[in-house]
């Protein structure tokens, strides 16, 4: 009252002037509270809803502990590894990675795997703030009402439920998308107002857009397009400029890289070796794009999307077109990239930070237009029968072998929620096997099918194991046992592996074992050979392991590591990128000695 009291016409205007302008003051304050409360509405009611969906179905899959165990072994000393005393990078996200050891080295109150439950669902649900926030500032100038749009999307989509924790770096992927975008919303309207704030949001946007690589090296994509759209937003032309803010955006990713190059000695994680991220797997990534679209009706969302998009930039400047359409056209390319390699084995999880940034720019959109309230009500139609109604339509492994990944563990483990190794303590397969690792002796061997051998002199202190699952496997045994990866994920002689043909997706290489033996144990060794290798193959895999490539492969891994090691890894980078080793020792040998 004492603020209309002042902003109301003074004791010399006509009392019918003042009580028109009393009266307005009176209805802007009603329409403000009105207001208000409708933006809180559209803030928190999606956050929270999504933050009980994801709950709900919080769990940490088999993929998950590969991050945990190399967090696990970081933070006891012997680096980014999965087996200590062998650089092989099995974690594809390390800046995940370096989260969760962060975390994991306060030494909370609180075991590395709910660690890593946590830190995923606070990511996620940070994530699509970020979004509500930027598309909020977007928008709002056109509008005093706003309604959240393709927020539904996420909130409605159960796949976002399950990989919001997971242990996996989507959550992640989640926070960063909204965070850059968010920033480069702001960013563009201090520098488009000239404000002072406008460098130091421009190094902020820089910097965190650089971060996409160290996410996921696909997301790449994502970086590119967000700095293309800042160069349009902030109106700059002038090649040096653009070279400059490059150069500042890469500088954390590149000295990553060349880390990677040293350290490990490849190019890209090794997980890419191992699926062979860079060939073309068309026919599996349709049927995965498919397996995703068509059991949520996907296509009604993501076209009144594009609609909507269309439709409130229609009279918008240039720069908030770039704003509008560069994430949106990242998704389309990210996801274009997804189906070319084949997609995951994982349900939807490869196409949900395209899904995300799909929705970035109209998380939230103007509520003052007869379509755009019809779309509106069209959205909130099928968020509602999405989320109530619709599901994977397979509870195990599914058609073109894409698996409901948190559904066989919940029924692997008998637990609605596994998350710590307790949880799975009742499994059988490869879980449960891993309980027993303890009873292996220092210095054997012991391969999937029950074969065991003692293992090569210098090795007297260690137990190996071959495990087909490695992820809560690896997790369970103690530290100083080796967990051998047939698949490739965590072993850099699997990972270069020739592949022969297309299969499922992450599966399709598999180590002989006959390589596993003829690494491990000493030449001339007396091989009890029950669930064996046949000795030729052995012989073979010996002498191929110490011809050109193989052996500089696994000297780039396992050699002392010093000035001279990091910079011949550096070399040994580019040449082993294209290398692939027959998986046949014998055939291995003839083309490779």
């Amino acid at each position: 009252e004492r603020d209309m009291e002042r902003t109301s016409p003074g004791i010399d205007a006509a009392p019918g002037a003042a009580a028109d302008g009393r009266s307005h003051l009176v209805a802007d304050a009603r329409n403000s509270i009105v207001i208000s409360a409708t933006v809180r509405v559209a803030f928190f009611a999606p956050l929270a809803l999504f933050a009980w969906a994801a709950w709900t179905r919080r769990w940490v899959a088999d993929d998950g502990y590969i991050y945990l165990r190399v967090v696990r072994e970081l933070v006891g000393g012997h680096g980014p590894v999965f087996n200590g005393g062998e650089r092989v990078e099995a974690a594809t996200s390390p800046l995940w990675v370096g989260i969760l050891a962060l975390a994991d080295s306060l030494h909370l109150p609180i075991s590395l795997p709910w660690l890593a439950v946590i830190l995923g669902l606070s990511f996620s649900v940070a994530g699509l703030a970020f979004a509500l926030f930027a598309a909020t500032d977007l928008w709002r100038r056109d509008a005093r009402v706003l309604l959240p749009f393709g927020a539904l999307v996420v909130i409605a989509l159960p796949p976002f439920w399950d990989f919001a924790t997971s242990g996996l770096e989507t959550g992640l992927s989640f926070v960063w998308l909204g965070a850059t975008f968010y920033v480069l919303v702001r960013a563009g309207a201090a520098i488009r107002s000239a404000a002072s704030a406008g460098r130091l949001r421009t190094a902020l946007f820089l910097a965190l857009a650089g971060l996409g690589p160290l996410i996921h090296p696909d997301f790449a994509i994502f970086t590119l397009a967000f700095i293309a759209a800042f160069f349009v937003v902030a109106g700059e032309s002038r090649p040096l400029r653009r070279f400059e803010a490059l150069v500042v955006a890469l500088f954390i990713p590149g000295l990553y890289e060349l880390f990677r190059m040293g350290y490990y000695g490849a190019l890209v994680p090794n997980p890419a070796f191992a699926k062979e991220a860079g060939t073309s797997n068309w026919p599996q990534g349709w049927h995965y794009l498919l397996d995703t679209v068509n059991p949520y009706w996907l296509a009604i969302p993501l076209l009144l999307v594009v609609a909507m998009a269309l439709h409130v930039s229609r009279d918008a400047d240039r720069s908030t077109s770039a704003l509008v359409f560069a994430p949106i056209g990242a998704a389309i390319a990210h996801g274009l990239y997804v189906v070319y390699v084949g997609g995951d084995f994982m349900h939807t999880r490869y196409f949900l930070p395209d899904i995300f940034a799909f929705a970035l720019p109209i998380a939230v959109i103007p509520f003052d237009a007869r379509p755009r309230v019809a779309a509106a009500l069209a959205m909130a139609v099928w968020a509602l029968v999405c989320a109530a109604m619709l599901h994977v339509p397979y509870s195990g492994v599914g058609p073109h072998d894409i698996a409901n990944e948190r559904e066989i563990y919940v029924t692997l483990s008998g637990n609605a929620h596994p998350i710590t190794v307790e949880d799975y303590a009742q499994s059988s397969g490869e879980v449960a096997a891993a309980f027993g690792a303890y009873n292996l002796a220092p210095g054997s061997l012991r391969l999937v099918h029950g074969f065991q051998t003692k293992l090569r002199g210098d090795l007297a202190d260690t137990r190996l194991l071959e495990a087909e699952q490695i992820g809560i496997f690896s997790y369970v045994v103690p530290p100083d046992v080796y967990v051998e990866d047939r698949y490739g994920l965590a072993d850099a002689l699997a990972s270069h592996i020739k592949l022969e043909q297309r299969g499922r997706p992450g599966h399709e290489k598999e180590l002989a074992e006959a390589w596993i033996v003829a690494r491990f144990t000493d030449p001339g060794a007396k091989l009890p050979f029950v669930l064996g290798p046949p000795a030729r193959d052995v012989a073979a895999a010996r002498a191929a392991l110490v011809c050109d490539g193989p052996r500089e492969l696994l000297a780039a891994a396992t050699a002392p590591m010093s000035f001279g090691r990091f910079a011949s890894n550096v070399v040994e980078s580019f040449r082993s990128y294209g290398l692939r080793i027959p998986g046949d020792p014998k055939q291995a040998k003839a083309e490779l000695c």
